[in-house]
């Protein structure tokens, strides 16, 4: 039985990133459920230090796609997982995880990440 739609890890490049990406991955297969990876660089504003943080972002994104390397290929080419995405934002976290212009389930997760700041797994039961 499906329990889960939505599958979110946080990942940061840390020794554990490559376990929680895969237990995402099983969660996301045994459920059909659209599965999301995501990371926030966290910021001052680039008018205090002239870095370009979409190119930041981009950057960081290409470093943990490559980091993921076959786990999240195979993910990607499960026919049991809908959608697999990788997504990186800038900004002071707690606002970045409230913006408004986030996909509107990412914004759940900044829930458990006010709960507590260890997780970095969640996924979201069906409604």
């Amino acid at each position: 039985m499906k329990q889960y739609r939505r599958v979110f890890a946080a990942l940061d490049g840390g020794s554990t990133q490559q376990e929680v990406a895969e237990r995402a991955i099983q969660i996301a297969k045994l459920n059909h459920a659209e599965l999301m990876f995501g990371h926030v660089v966290d910021s001052v504003p680039d008018s205090l230090t002239g870095t370009d943080y979409k190119e930041l972002a981009e950057t960081v994104r290409n470093r943990l796609v490559d980091s993921l390397g076959d786990t999240l290929k195979s993910a990607e080419e499960d026919p049991d997982i809908p959608s697999v995405e990788v997504v990186v934002k800038v900004g002071r976290i707690q606002e970045t995880i409230h913006n408004r212009s986030s996909p509107s389930w990412l914004s759940a997760v900044s829930a458990v990440f006010r709960t507590s700041p260890t997780y970095s797994l969640a996924a979201f039961p069906l409604i």
